[in-house]
């Protein structure tokens, strides 16, 4: 990775010039290819796409690059680093290395965001794992910042998603005031907040240390090609709150059930999440 090139944007800070595009992750088309959503995203309308690391694993590293640097796309996170705390067994250099390779990676695709997965606390009370997850941001952060890579905290607190030691928005401030770093943030994954009280109300106050905004919430995918309805949480009032604060990152559709979802049925999919994203009342010139 050491030998990327990275694009003028990395160098002129223009990564995030689609402010508030609307991206899909590549979770919500699990079955789908590098390829195939890179072309099935752009034939949608959908401006942004949120990479999932594994599926640039398809092809070969510069291959991947090239193809999404020529997509037209603009990448607005690169999901997941983590694991600072050793609950995956991994030791913390080795995690540290890995979310290195990550940000270089971002770096070479115009990501302006990678986004962390703690890890659990494992055999370690929860003060020491937080302890530990602060001891890897502060170079994680330090080096993604000579890059003009932002680090995203992604809390999780749902059963069956990735393990966190950071599971509330309170949680989440705490961390990042502990490791002071300019370019850390977090994802504001609806998912994991949807039990918050308050919920809209809080974006006010935590709006600006967002880099991403997540709408996503296995409640809301209620039939078999994932219509993503406003059901159990207020997802338009989520969305025009943080439009109000003068939020200007990307938006992300993150619709993680797939089990009876074929690969045909993606591009009802994405036709649904521009649809819905359009029908919050977002004023259509931020829809890319």
């Amino acid at each position: 990775m050491s030998g990327l090139q990275l694009p003028e944007a990395a160098a002129t800070g223009g990564m995030l010039d689609a402010a508030r595009a609307l991206a899909v992750t590549q979770t919500t088309t699990y079955r789908w290819s590098l390829a195939d959503d890179l072309a099935g995203y752009a034939r949608a309308g959908i401006g942004g796409i949120g990479l999932y690391r594994p599926k640039l694993e398809e092809l070969e590293e510069d291959l991947a690059i090239d193809a999404i640097r020529s997509s037209g796309l603009t990448v607005t996170s690169l999901s997941w680093v983590g694991g600072f705390t050793g609950s995956d067994g991994r030791k913390q250099d080795e995690a540290l290395y890995d979310a290195g390779e990550a940000v270089r990676l971002a770096a070479a695709v115009g990501a302006g965001t990678v986004a962390v997965c703690s890890g659990g606390s494992g055999q370690h009370i929860g003060r020491h794992a937080r302890r530990l997850l602060n001891d890897a941001l502060l170079p994680l952060c330090d080096m993604a910042a000579e890059l003009d890579v932002r680090i995203a905290l992604h809390p999780f607190a749902s059963a069956g998603r990735p393990r966190s030691v950071i599971t509330t928005i309170d949680e989440t401030i705490e961390a990042i005031g502990a490791a002071d770093r300019s370019n850390l943030g977090f994802v504001f994954d609806i998912a994991e907040f949807g039990a918050e009280t308050k919920l809209v109300e809080r974006v006010r106050d935590v709006a600006s240390l967002v880099h991403v905004v997540r709408l996503s919430d296995r409640r809301l995918l209620t039939d078999r090609r994932r219509h993503f309805v406003d059901r159990s949480t207020p997802v338009a009032a989520v969305v025009n709150a943080f439009l109000d604060t003068g939020y200007d990152g990307p938006f992300e559709f993150d619709l993680w059930s797939d089990d009876d979802c074929s690969a045909a049925d993606y591009e009802e999919v994405l036709a649904d999440c521009r649809f819905r994203f359009e029908s919050f009342g977002v004023p259509s010139e931020i829809v890319l």
